[in-house]
């Protein structure tokens, strides 16, 4: 699912580890013209068939010539269940859907960070953080505050709630990258944190911070 490839100087593609996931899929391929971001190579002429196992892409697209929003609000409507993943020059986001709903989010940005949150809306202290950190794994950080005191339990769902937002609205925010759609089952034994947030309402959130800020660029 996650196969890396390097392209060198000379345009040559190269697996960069094991055998190529390419195997068996010999034949003629066009190169679709597109951002920098990503490439699209289509079979010609095409052969037809379906991919069976999931995880499996389903769309993908450039951040800067398709609307997110219009995705975003596609996805909710039709009660959809698997991951969008967005990634841009401000990082790599993601959110796992439910039947349309958020239920986890993810980001390779340290600002997004579960702790990050926490701080910056004065639930828990730099210092206190940083202690902890020392002493649990970042996964385990929500737990390990509330474990010792630092932090009460519906404290912590509502800085989950918000990190969630923040990723939700940093996708928003991407004017280009790439983004790709992935079908795939979830298992719900599997999240860290029962969370179920309506991707409506956090669409409509996004949408109005973007203009209080267009706003307020305008009065400065």
């Amino acid at each position: 699912m996650d196969a890396r490839f390097l392209v060198d100087g000379r345009g040559s593609l190269a697996p960069t580890e094991g055998s190529s996931p390419l195997t068996g899929r010999s034949g003629y391929f066009r190169l679709q013209n597109t951002a920098p971001d990503w490439v699209v190579m289509l079979r010609s002429p095409a052969q037809g068939g379906l991919q069976p196992s999931r995880p499996r892409v389903v769309l993908a697209g450039d951040c800067g010539a398709f609307a997110l929003q219009d995705l975003i609000a596609f996805l909710g409507q039709a009660r959809w269940t698997g991951v969008l993943r967005v990634t841009s020059t401000s990082g790599e986001r993601s959110l796992l859907l439910k039947d349309g709903d958020v239920r986890s989010a993810a980001s390779d940005s340290s600002g997004d960070r579960i702790g990050e949150v926490m701080v910056r809306l004065g639930y828990v202290q730099r210092a206190a953080l940083e202690k902890v950190l020392a002493e649990a794994p970042p996964s385990r950080i929500g737990k390990a505050l509330v474990e010792r005191g630092l932090l009460k339990s519906h404290d912590l769902y509502k800085c989950l709630n918000e990190q969630i937002a923040e990723i939700f609205h940093g996708i928003m925010l991407s004017k280009e990258g790439a983004f790709v759609l992935i079908d795939q089952d979830i298992d719900e034994k599997a999240l860290t944190h029962n969370l179920s947030l309506s991707m409506n309402g956090l669409l409509l959130d996004s949408i109005r911070k973007i203009d209080e800020l267009a706003q307020f660029r305008k009065r400065i």
